[in-house]
């Protein structure tokens, strides 16, 4: 699958399972500008939260029942927010080479649209209201007018070397 995420170039994602959202295929370029594939799960659980396998931080949810609006906690747990949500997935990721992590943040923010911080990309967006309609863009998230929503959600990421393989390189 080839996608373009934001201002990025194009991208070559090897996503499993394949009916994954193109908005949650992604490569991220590592610090030193090296295109980096993710190798990317799917946990689905009963009840209101998934949590992502250890090693792997979650870049999206989906709730049950046409229930949009999550939050995830701690870079791994998805919660959504509607009590009758039924069921709850968390889209987890890691970089495919193992000398490298990915690191997450979910901000959750009265503003609409929501651009991605500096040097992270935008991976993942929540609406609240349980509205799921939402554009993924231009490293931003931006909550359709129609939705009503008092809040816009952003999971950004990026991906950097692990301090094992810093070290390990000093040390060569």
């Amino acid at each position: 699958t080839s996608i373009t995420l934001g201002e990025k170039k194009q991208c070559h994602c090897q996503c499993t399972p394949i009916d994954w959202t193109t908005a949650h295929c992604i490569q991220l370029r590592t610090e030193q500008n090296i295109d980096m594939g993710l190798v990317v799960t799917e946990t689905h659980a009963n009840g209101l939260n998934a949590s992502c396998p250890a090693g792997t931080k979650a870049t999206g949810c989906s709730c049950g029942n046409t229930r949009g609006s999550y939050l995830i906690h701690g870079q791994i747990t998805c919660q959504c927010l509607t009590p009758d949500a039924g069921w709850t997935k968390a889209y987890c990721a890691k970089p495919a080479d193992a000398r490298y992590g990915l690191h997450c943040q979910f901000r959750k923010v009265s503003a609409n649209p929501v651009q991605a911080t500096s040097g992270l990309v935008a991976v993942g967006c929540s609406c609240g209201n349980s509205c799921n309609s939402y554009t993924l863009s231009n490293n931003q998230c931006k909550c359709h007018p129609g939705c009503g929503s008092t809040w816009t959600a952003i999971n950004e990421c990026r991906v950097a070397k692990t301090p094992a393989a810093i070290a390990a390189e000093k040390a060569a």
